[in-house]
Protein backbone atom coordinates (compact mmCIF):
# COMPACT_ATOMS: atom_id res chain seq x y z
CA UNK A 1 0.00 0.00 0.00
CA UNK A 2 1.02 3.51 -0.64
CA UNK A 3 2.47 5.92 2.08
CA UNK A 4 2.04 9.81 2.67
CA UNK A 5 2.89 12.27 4.81
CA UNK A 6 0.82 11.29 7.94
CA UNK A 7 0.80 7.15 7.07
CA UNK A 8 0.67 4.47 5.60
CA UNK A 9 -1.92 2.01 4.20
CA UNK A 10 -4.39 5.05 4.12
CA UNK A 11 -7.95 3.53 3.24
CA UNK A 12 -9.76 7.43 3.06
CA UNK A 13 -7.38 10.39 3.69
CA UNK A 14 -7.69 12.92 6.16
CA UNK A 15 -5.65 15.45 8.30
CA UNK A 16 -3.83 13.24 10.67
CA UNK A 17 -3.99 9.31 9.85
CA UNK A 18 -3.35 6.47 8.13
CA UNK A 19 -5.90 3.34 7.84
CA UNK A 20 -8.80 4.69 8.86
CA UNK A 21 -12.55 3.63 7.31
CA UNK A 22 -14.05 6.80 7.98
CA UNK A 23 -12.37 9.91 8.59
CA UNK A 24 -12.43 12.41 11.87
CA UNK A 25 -10.29 14.80 13.05
CA UNK A 26 -7.76 12.80 14.71
CA UNK A 27 -7.16 8.75 14.63
CA UNK A 28 -6.77 5.58 12.15
CA UNK A 29 -9.12 2.70 11.55
CA UNK A 30 -12.01 3.99 13.59
CA UNK A 31 -15.30 2.47 12.98
CA UNK A 32 -17.46 5.48 14.89
CA UNK A 33 -15.79 8.84 14.67
CA UNK A 34 -15.25 11.11 17.63
CA UNK A 35 -13.88 14.14 18.50
CA UNK A 36 -10.79 11.83 19.65
CA UNK A 37 -11.36 8.54 18.03
CA UNK A 38 -12.92 5.87 19.07
CA UNK A 39 -12.32 1.88 18.11
CA UNK A 40 -8.72 2.41 16.78
CA UNK A 41 -7.39 -0.78 15.28
CA UNK A 42 -3.82 1.01 15.20
CA UNK A 43 -2.27 3.22 17.43
CA UNK A 44 -3.50 6.86 17.14
CA UNK A 45 -2.30 9.70 19.29
CA UNK A 46 -5.11 10.39 20.78
CA UNK A 47 -8.42 7.82 20.49
CA UNK A 48 -10.24 5.71 23.08
CA UNK A 49 -11.66 2.55 22.09
CA UNK A 50 -8.54 1.27 20.59
CA UNK A 51 -7.83 -2.30 19.99
CA UNK A 52 -3.95 -1.74 20.14
CA UNK A 53 -3.05 0.90 22.60
CA UNK A 54 -2.64 4.73 22.01
CA UNK A 55 -1.80 7.69 24.60
CA UNK A 56 -5.11 8.38 25.63
CA UNK A 57 -8.07 6.43 25.40
CA UNK A 58 -10.19 3.97 27.89
CA UNK A 59 -12.32 1.54 25.96
CA UNK A 60 -8.91 -0.48 24.94
CA UNK A 61 -9.28 -3.86 24.33
CA UNK A 62 -4.71 -3.66 25.32
CA UNK A 63 -3.01 -1.40 27.49
CA UNK A 64 -3.29 2.48 27.43
CA UNK A 65 -2.19 5.14 29.79
CA UNK A 66 -4.83 4.91 31.90
CA UNK A 67 -5.63 0.83 31.68
CA UNK A 68 -5.89 -1.68 29.99
CA UNK A 69 -8.78 -4.20 28.98
CA UNK A 70 -12.25 -1.12 29.63
CA UNK A 71 -15.34 -2.03 28.04
CA UNK A 72 -17.10 1.07 28.84
CA UNK A 73 -15.57 4.88 28.90
CA UNK A 74 -14.92 6.96 31.35
CA UNK A 75 -12.12 9.82 32.06
CA UNK A 76 -10.00 6.50 33.59
CA UNK A 77 -11.82 3.86 32.64
CA UNK A 78 -13.77 1.44 34.96
CA UNK A 79 -14.91 -2.24 33.67
CA UNK A 80 -11.26 -3.48 33.62
CA UNK A 81 -10.96 -6.85 32.81
CA UNK A 82 -7.24 -6.81 33.79
CA UNK A 83 -5.42 -3.74 36.09
CA UNK A 84 -4.50 -0.45 35.75
CA UNK A 85 -2.93 2.57 37.07
CA UNK A 86 -6.83 3.38 39.00
CA UNK A 87 -8.47 0.47 39.59
CA UNK A 88 -7.59 -3.46 38.93
CA UNK A 89 -10.02 -6.08 37.99
CA UNK A 90 -13.16 -3.65 38.26
CA UNK A 91 -16.39 -5.04 37.15
CA UNK A 92 -18.91 -2.21 38.27
CA UNK A 93 -17.98 2.00 39.40
CA UNK A 94 -14.94 2.86 41.03
CA UNK A 95 -13.72 6.84 42.38
CA UNK A 96 -12.58 7.49 38.30
CA UNK A 97 -15.72 6.59 37.03
CA UNK A 98 -19.04 5.06 36.21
Amino acid sequence: MPTDTYGPLSITTDTYGPLRFPTDTYGPLRFPTDTYGPLSITTDTYGPLSITTDTYGPLMITTDTYGPLRFTTDTYGPLRFTTDTYRSLGTSTDPYGP
